[in-house]
């Protein structure tokens, strides 16, 4: 197990990944050599649940700049051309504090030269709530990872759409994992947090790199990266 660089005990388990859904905060891990999922209602409650040997993987900004895309986007979109557009950029930090969409979009066309996507403002109240639950301490074994890049590194290239079967036989195989493995309903964000809950082990491991090589930190102190697993 790699030395934790942050001063607390070492990063030895659960290694959990976290999906930002519809309603809540969905986390995958491993126990016992089984699949375990559990829903929270909000980052600080993932955090509070896991012990501090846990590393957890969100996919959700982490470190947001004052003006312009963070460096960390658009090397994850070089990666994964040609489907780059399946990394959301993350918005500027002054666009929280946007009241509706109209004056979200005044704000990030300011700040970055560009009109945002709507998906990027639907995830905007995630966002902030974890912007906000995140503590200095947290990062130790806190961090933003990104599935697409995750399934990209397992399967030597980027994965066919997630929203087909193909994608999603896929994904599947590359988790070794079968339906039954899974809970009834279950859904895309399921296969995310257990892709994710790898890239957290490998974290852990010592065995994992960062988008940027040496991350900046944002106006709070934040690391602006995007973790991935070290290449084969």
């Amino acid at each position: 197990m790699a030395e934790d660089p942050g001063g607390g005990p070492a990063l030895s388990g659960p290694f959990v990944g976290v999906d930002g859904c519809r309603g809540g905060w969905l986390c995958a891990w491993r126990e016992r050599g089984r699949w375990r999922f559990s829903a929270f209602m909000s980052p600080r409650d993932v955090l509070s649940a896991f012990p501090e040997t846990a590393a957890l993987a969100f996919d959700m900004p982490i470190g947001l700049a004052d003006e312009g895309f963070r460096a960390c986007d658009l090397l994850a979109r070089a990666l994964l051309r040609p489907h780059g557009s399946r990394v959301f950029l993350a918005p500027p930090r002054p666009c929280l504090q946007a009241r509706d969409p109209t004056e979200f979009q005044g704000l990030h066309r300011r700040l970055t030269g560009k009109g945002a996507g709507v998906p990027v403002w639907r995830i905007l109240p995630a966002i902030r709530e974890l912007d906000l639950s995140l503590r200095p301490e947290d990062h130790r074994r806190a961090f933003e990872a990104h599935p697409e890049l995750a399934f990209a590194g397992l399967a030597g290239g980027p994965a066919p759409s997630k929203h087909t079967p193909e994608g999603r036989g896929l994904r599947l195989r590359l988790l070794r994992a079968e339906p039954r493995d899974l809970p009834c309903g279950w859904t895309d964000d399921h296969l995310d947090a257990m892709v994710l809950s790898l890239v957290a082990g490998r974290f852990a491991e010592g065995a994992a790199r960062t988008l940027p090589a040496e991350p900046p930190t944002d106006a709070t102190g934040k690391p602006m990266r995007i973790v991935l697993p070290n290449e084969p």
